[in-house]
């Protein structure tokens, strides 16, 4: 076969392409007319033999030559007829035979398959066994073998310029987990390695995932190759399926798919496919976060449209301030602000609660999550040092961006013309930063209460024979802090479980009352009183001494006289508004901060006024609060 030939061989080259012959002898001629034929074509590497037009086989060139070896001289064997040696190669179930559409490779694996006397021996190229068939030619083995080594060699050349070029990493590892030479280039800029074949997979892993992972991953290819195990049985327990991997010191995100490449039924070699989908993770993170900002500004516009005006807009007002506090905290590292920072927080969190925003109560609560982790922190000389208020700044950041969004939304609402101007930038406010005529207190409170008795499971109705004109302006925005932190806790801790109250006899409902009076002669002339009770269990001074004594407080112990008594179950009462207290035993979002009396205390101190305890076990607990009156303070 000459250069020429070759040169014009592609990958998907057949026998038929391939230089062939087509000369054929009958049985019944003699072995003279075989030699002249040979010796008048040097090339030709043997010939058909028919009998009655019928292909029966061939005798190569080789074959007759040992032939007339073994008969000892051409003298001997020219006039003998052909039949008497025809042996082996005759025709055995097309072990000679093979259509001429045959790749050239699938011939060459073909010819292999045949018995060791024969593999050496032409192939006839042939659409079917008659002598009068055109497709009837003879191709020698060695052109074939040449054909099939151009083939291989063009194969692995374009093989090379694939896995060169291709964008994904492909590499294969035999059944010791060893990477074999033929792989993908990419494979090398993927895992930042140069030269991986003929190292084991696990150690290529061990590098970028950790030991691990690389042991996870060196088990799955046992699996693999494992015949008795069905391979898409076990693609759902690929360890590798998405990992997370450092690579030259950067995180990235790698994805491997597992294949079987088999030969016959044996599993020789498992192909590994291995992605860089850092991008990608990345653009689903980014997708998730836009989703997450669509979800919020939809649930932002229902919570605005609830509001009202007034009141959403002095929550925003607040909310900056105890954002712009945060911030002045963490920058300033300061230790000594943190608790009345808490309490402002805890404190906006019961407003936004009472306004029914539930994605900033909800931020508000996580941010109180940071707050107590700095607090315990500073409780502790062991752990002191680590305080880090930088904790709170996704917090910070996330209330701003919501705030941020809310004024937007107001904004477009107001250009629409669906809330009013004033909306936007705030209502006109009077002295000491009321609104006047703040309207929907109560309703704000009845519409708390329904909220926290339905998650908590405690039936319970707030009600009152005060009216909001009652109450001063000034003191309005103190009582709708305080009424959201007392209706919290008598639900959460006042009132008993529905079981519990029909046992005692109680209604169902629980009642949670408000009611104000003003003081203008008595004991407390010029002060407003009010008062804030429930029908609940009452306060558990035992629990409140055992809590306090396990918080380290100072507990006064009952005297000998009756008197005695009442003043230390009076200084015990007085132990539920110290900071941090709480006879919760877990963290909720509604209890277990120790916070919200603090907050109660901390709020009627500073305009001068103080709230006083009351309770009977088993049967209410009121909290009575004496302000003085606006003018007087």
């Amino acid at each position: 076969m000459d250069a020429e030939f070759l040169a014009r061989l592609h990958p998907q080259s057949t026998v038929g392409e391939l230089p062939s012959y087509a000369v054929s002898l009958d049985l019944s001629q003699k072995g003279q007319e075989l030699a002249d034929v040979l010796q008048k074509d040097p090339d030709l590497p043997g010939v058909v033999v028919t009998a009655d037009d019928v292909v029966r086989g061939v005798i190569s060139r080789g074959q007759y030559l040992r032939l007339v070896g073994r008969y000892l001289g051409l003298e001997v064997y020219h006039p003998r007829p052909i039949r008497l040696m025809f042996e082996a190669t005759e025709v055995d179930d097309d072990l000679l035979v093979v259509p001429a559409t045959t790749q050239v490779q699938a011939a060459v694996r073909s010819a292999l398959s045949r018995p060791r006397t024969l593999v050496y021996e032409p192939l006839i190229i042939s659409g079917g066994r008659r002598i009068d068939d055109a497709s009837l030619r003879l191709v020698d083995f060695q052109d074939l073998l040449m054909a099939d080594a151009r083939i291989s060699a063009l194969r692995n050349r374009q093989m090379s310029q694939i896995l060169s070029t291709v964008q994904e990493g492909f590499l294969l590892v035999d059944p010791e987990h060893v990477i074999a030479a033929e792989y993908s280039r990419s494979v090398e800029d993927i895992f930042a390695t140069p030269a991986i074949a003929g190292r084991r997979f696990e150690d290529l892993l061990r590098e970028i995932v950790g030991d691990e992972r690389a042991r996870l991953g060196g088990g799955y290819l046992d699996t693999l190759f494992n015949p008795n195990v069905i391979e898409k049985l076990v693609t759902q327990i690929n360890p590798l399926l998405r990992v997370e991997a450092t690579i030259a010191g950067t995180m990235k995100h790698l994805a491997f798919r597992f294949l079987r490449s088999l030969e016959g039924s044996s599993i020789e070699r498992v192909m590994v496919k291995v992605e860089d989908v850092t991008r990608e993770v990345e653009l689903a993170a980014e997708l998730a976060v836009q989703e997450e900002r669509t979800r919020e500004r939809v649930a932002l516009v229902f919570d605005i449209l609830r509001a009202d005006a007034g009141q959403l807009s002095t929550f925003l007002r607040d909310l900056g301030t105890v954002i712009q506090n945060g911030e002045t905290l963490v920058r300033r590292r300061e230790r000594r602000g943190l608790g009345a920072y808490f309490r402002s927080v805890h404190g906006l969190k019961g407003e936004a609660g009472l306004l029914d925003l539930d994605l900033f109560q909800g931020e508000l609560h996580a941010l109180e999550d940071r707050l107590v982790s700095l607090r315990d922190q500073l409780s502790s000389p062991a752990t002191a040092d680590l305080y880090d208020p930088t904790v709170m700044t996704p917090s910070l950041r996330h209330l701003r961006q919501l705030a941020d969004a809310t004024r937007s939304i107001i904004d477009q609402f107001r250009r629409l013309g669906h809330l009013q101007t004033q909306a936007a930038d705030g209502a006109p406010e009077r002295e000491n930063g009321a609104n006047d005529g703040d309207p929907g207190l109560f309703e704000s409170v009845e519409r708390l209460v329904a909220e926290l008795s339905e998650r908590l499971g405690k039936p319970a109705r707030f009600h009152t024979r005060s009216s909001e004109h009652d109450i001063p302006p000034p003191h309005r925005r103190l009582l709708q802090r305080i009424l959201v932190q007392l209706v919290r806790n008598s639900i959460v801790h006042g009132l008993e479980p529905l079981e519990e109250r029909q046992r005692a006899g109680k209604p169902l409902l629980g009642s949670l009352q408000f009611a104000v009076r003003s003081h203008d002669e008595g004991p407390a002339p010029g002060h407003i009183e009010y008062v804030f009770q429930d029908d609940g269990a009452g306060l558990d001074l035992e629990a409140i001494r055992r809590r306090a004594l396990e918080r380290g407080l100072t507990v006064p112990a009952p005297g000998d006289r009756e008197s005695f008594a009442a003043e230390a179950d009076d200084a015990v009462k007085m132990l539920i508004f110290a900071s941090g207290f709480s006879t919760a035993d877990e963290t909720t979002r509604d209890a277990g901060r120790g916070v919200g009396l603090d907050l109660v205390h901390a709020a009627v101190d500073e305009l001068g006024g103080y709230v006083v305890p009351h309770s009977q076990p088993g049967a209410f607990c009121a909290f009575q609060i004496i302000l003085p009156q606006p003018e007087a303070s």
